[in-house]
């Protein structure tokens, strides 16, 4: 997303030109006291989730969404028996951070991995480990960019 699509697309998701909703900027956070489509969404009854880089900052990286996901398709010759997705809050140095694991779902037929993503996970990345214990990690993602 470059520095022009942020306002754009949060135009998009409140409803709202960007002197009303006040992000100019990539950097700048959404006010968690703006309602988004995900608010109306769930508000009627819809389960939301986001999936990838939805470039919130600040307090609040929901925005109205349940559910924050990643997901990535794998190719391997043997079969993939277990999935975790990596994540930590804590912030400094990355080599003395410590991460955690959730499991993610594995979808054998289309070769498709995914996780829900912790609220306030600084920093996130798949591990997939196959029949061979052979374990290969995805690149790592910044939900919230503040690393």
């Amino acid at each position: 997303m470059n520095m022009s699509e942020k306002p754009n697309f949060l135009i998009i998701m409140t409803g709202q030109l960007t002197p009303e909703h006040g992000v100019w900027e990539l950097g700048t956070p959404l006010r968690s006291d703006m309602p988004t489509w995900a608010h109306v969404m769930r508000q009627a009854g819809y389960s939301t989730s986001i999936s990838g880089r939805m470039h919130f900052v600040g307090h609040d990286r929901m925005h109205g969404f349940e559910r924050r996901g990643g997901w990535a398709h794998y190719e391997s010759p043997d079969p993939i028996k277990e999935a975790v997705v990596c994540y930590t809050r804590a912030e400094g140095c990355w080599a003395d951070r410590k991460y955690n694991e959730l499991p993610a779902a594995i979808d054998h037929e289309n070769r498709r991995v995914t996780a829900a993503i912790p609220n306030l996970a600084r920093v996130c990345y798949l591990n997939l480990i196959d029949q061979k214990d052979r374990v290969i990690s995805a690149r790592h993602i910044c939900p919230d960019y503040s690393v």
